[in-house]
């Protein structure tokens, strides 16, 4: 601005960013870098020179007013530093300027004008208004939102954290994130999350954390590790949404769920138990005579259909009235317990064993011809021989008689088979007891 000094002139002309302008008393531009006359060009249009008002080239009003009030208090004598906005006439250019007003004073201490340096701070501006909005917007986001340095150290604490946890921002920063989360983590979670955030540069999960004041919180959380390109992890950012009443919900629903499963499982042991009481005899554990026909009815349908062997042995212990009138009932009771014991020793899994009434008990020998009746029958009265029980100072042995009957093509009801098997347990114990009989086809035999 100086003709004389041309080095500051080629200094000046090459300014960006700054302007600087020098007006006299009567807001008449007495000199002004040519970085001035751009923005005077961009913003409003004009063409400046030394001379003119600097007024009358502002083109909005208010922006007009605001620049003669601040032309005048540095005239008056202050100083000012101000950060300002301008714009075109429309408002489509808007740009922030720190504005520096100086007056400029005559050798007699007179005021004779003022300078203007200003320096263009609309991407600082913007970039302040940005931060403001996210900060705004984060703000007022329902999840809370904690940033942390490498060290897992927090910087920032949105109102929803503080809401969340009870701490406030205050409060939060500079504190190890975990630690003030309250996060308890399940085994072997945290180092899951801490391998794949190495690899992944992200992970998500839930967590359990602690309210300030000791309430527990579940979290979806989300976390993002931020790097740089040389000094690797910087910092990160977690985003934690509060879903504590869906979890609450899950794990009543869960209770529930156990509690009505017990129920159910009592229930159905309570049932089978019933059934079972309702299908064997309560004192040898034996099937009882009304769940024996079940089965009869059942086995004998499925013989006659798909044409398969089966057969019935009746038996019952010898001489039980004689051992209950000589040594008690008791004792009665335990030889048929111990009877059954015995025989059970001897069936398949198949086979069926029923306490048909009194001492006499029928086997019921699915998919069996006579021949292994008499197999299996022949077992049993072995195993029946070498069991005993004490009674007064005593060892008493037991025997029984039996009979064996096999379904036949012409029978067409199950009753015929019982009676055929009763017919060859009658003829067993008029020949002597402890014997077995084969029905032998004769109806009308003792």
């Amino acid at each position: 601005m100086d003709e004389n000094n041309p080095l500051q002139n080629d200094a000046l002309a090459n300014l960006r960013d700054v302007i600087i302008f020098s007006l006299d008393s009567q807001y008449r531009y007495t000199a002004f870098t040519p970085s001035h006359k751009e923005v005077m060009k961009s913003i409003w249009g004009a063409e400046i020179a030394v001379g003119m008002n600097m007024l009358d080239c502002i083109a909005r009003e208010d922006d007009r007013r605001k620049a003669k009030q601040n032309f005048d208090r540095a005239l008056a004598g202050e100083i000012l530093i101000l950060e300002e906005e301008y714009g075109d006439e429309k408002g489509h250019i808007r740009v922030w300027w720190e504005d520096r007003y100086a007056p400029i004073y005559d050798k007699r201490g007179g005021i004779v004008g003022l300078t203007v340096v200003a320096i263009d701070i609309t991407d600082r501006k913007r970039a302040e208004e940005r931060t403001r909005f996210l900060a705004f917007v984060m703000d007022k986001v329902s999840s809370a939102i904690i940033a942390t340095d490498k060290n897992l150290r927090v910087n920032y604490w949105n109102e929803s954290a503080e809401r969340l946890y009870g701490w406030s921002e205050s409060e939060a920063l500079g504190r190890d994130i975990d630690e003030i989360c309250g996060t308890v983590f399940v085994e072997g979670q945290h180092e899951f999350a801490r391998q794949i955030l190495a690899i992944e540069k992200t992970w998500r999960g839930e967590l359990k954390q602690r309210h300030r004041n000791g309430a527990e919180i579940w979290v979806d959380a989300s976390v993002t590790l931020f790097e740089d390109g040389w000094r690797g992890a910087i910092g990160g950012v977690t985003i934690n949404h509060d879903v504590t009443e869906r979890k609450l919900a899950e794990d009543e629903l869960r209770r529930t769920k156990e509690s009505i499963e017990q129920i159910n499982l009592t229930l159905r042991r309570a049932f089978e138990r019933e059934q079972l009481v309702s299908r064997t005899d309560s004192l040898t554990g034996a099937f009882n005579r009304r769940y024996f026909f079940e089965l009869l009815d059942y086995e004998f349908s499925a013989s006659r259909r798909y044409e398969r062997p089966l057969s019935l042995v009746m038996f019952d212990v010898d001489f039980l009235k004689k051992i209950n009138d000589t040594w008690g009932h008791q004792t009665g009771d335990e030889i048929l317990i111990e009877t059954v014991k015995a025989v059970r020793a001897e069936l398949r899994d198949s086979d069926v064993i029923a306490r048909y009434g009194g001492d006499e008990f029928a086997i019921l020998l699915s998919n069996s011809g006579e021949q292994d009746a008499l197999i299996v029958l022949d077992r049993i009265y072995r195993r029946v021989q070498s069991t005993f029980i004490k009674a007064g100072g005593k060892k008493l042995g037991i025997t029984i008689s039996a009979g064996i009957a096999s379904a036949q093509p012409e029978m067409d009801k199950p009753g015929q088979l019982v009676l055929h098997a009763d017919r060859a347990l009658y003829a067993a114990k008029n020949s002597g007891r402890n014997r077995l009989a084969v029905f032998d086809g004769e109806e009308d035999s003792p």
